[in-house]
């Protein structure tokens, strides 16, 4: 089974780059309350509340989207030669 190893690879390696991520993102949060903190300018404290902000955002699709992957990707390794989907108007339409 070649392709239920690859993808038990493929698997193992998204683990590891959400790992990865969220551990620099950590490391990003840090950074950016201590920037925070420290800064008496008032421009610098809206900047950095907006752009901390938008990373919470942007990090928490990529945790979700990866997850989605990885549980889709979980579903065709158990089942991988299920047969797809009949084409209905329901699933036209969405």
């Amino acid at each position: 089974m070649p392709r239920e190893q690859s993808l038990d690879k493929f698997i193992q390696h998204m683990k590891k780059i959400r790992k990865r991520n969220a551990i620099l993102f950590v490391l990003w949060y840090v950074v950016m309350l201590l920037v925070y903190c420290s800064s008496s300018d008032a421009n610098l404290t809206t900047l950095s509340l907006v752009n901390l902000g938008a990373v919470i955002a942007l990090v928490g699709a990529d945790f979700s989207s990866q997850s989605t992957l990885i549980a889709a990707l979980n579903l065709l390794k158990e089942n991988p030669d299920s047969p797809p989907e009949p084409v209905t108007e329901e699933t036209q339409a969405s």
